[in-house]
């Protein structure tokens, strides 16, 4: 016991240096355990004023045919509130011709907008008259023989891009793109914005499909930034 003693007092130093090794590791392991508590708090209550916006788009549904008519689109929002929200739409009809993209402006397939001016919820909609039914009889002539004997295999597809300027509570303004129901961020999206309104784009309502075939010929020169390869 007494060998014991001596030997611990002996080698007291080396304790008193561990010990003091052991606090200052378990000081640091705290010290970064804090600063990520704090952080996540931090991210946290940024997120709590923050808006959270989403799109939506369904078909409206004729009782007697069944068959969908019309399409109407939401904009929602399930965050903080929402303050002078600035919601603009714009719509394309994209034809794909051996694997490169023609974004054709088209103009009234929404061409009713609601703002409900409630901070939370469905803040916007938007709907158009007989839109669906009038761009499913243009799909089905891109679809007939004769203008495959014209122009061979070509895909059509109707795209509707969504912009939303807002502000929120903290006095921070924002701007989100969605593309369908899809959030994007991509610049690309803004320019085709700014495209549209530079262009004049196609009414949907007797629009053909030659129509839209001369238009995409146009885009190849005049409106580069609509072609997507």
């Amino acid at each position: 016991m007494c060998i014991n003693k001596a030997w611990l007092t002996d080698n007291k130093i080396f304790f008193e240096i561990g010990a003091a090794l052991i606090f200052g590791v378990a000081s640091i392991i705290f010290g970064v355990a804090s600063y990520k508590v704090s952080k996540n708090q931090l991210a946290i209550s940024e997120i709590q004023f923050q808006p959270h916006l989403f799109v939506n788009e369904f078909y409206i549904i004729d009782d007697a045919s069944g068959k969908a008519y019309e399409t109407k689109l939401t904009i929602n929002n399930s965050g903080a509130p929402l303050i002078n929200p600035v919601i603009s739409e714009r719509t394309f009809y994209v034809v794909t011709q051996e694997n490169t993209s023609y974004w054709v402006p088209v103009n009234g397939y929404y061409f009713g907008q609601y703002d409900s001016n409630v901070p939370i919820g469905e803040i916007s909609n938007m709907i158009g008259n007989n839109n669906n039914n009038i761009y499913v009889k243009l799909y089905r002539e891109f679809l007939s023989e004769s203008f495959k004997k014209l122009y061979g295999f070509v895909n059509i597809k109707r795209i509707t891009m969504v912009r939303v300027n807002y502000e929120t509570q903290s006095g921070n303004s924002g701007i989100e793109f969605f593309i369908g129901e899809r959030r994007a961020d991509n610049e690309w999206i803004e320019e085709v914005f700014e495209a549209h309104d530079k262009s004049i784009p196609l009414e949907i309502v007797d629009l053909t499909a030659d129509v839209v075939m001369d238009a995409v010929n146009n885009l190849k020169n005049t409106n580069p930034i609509l072609v997507r390869n």
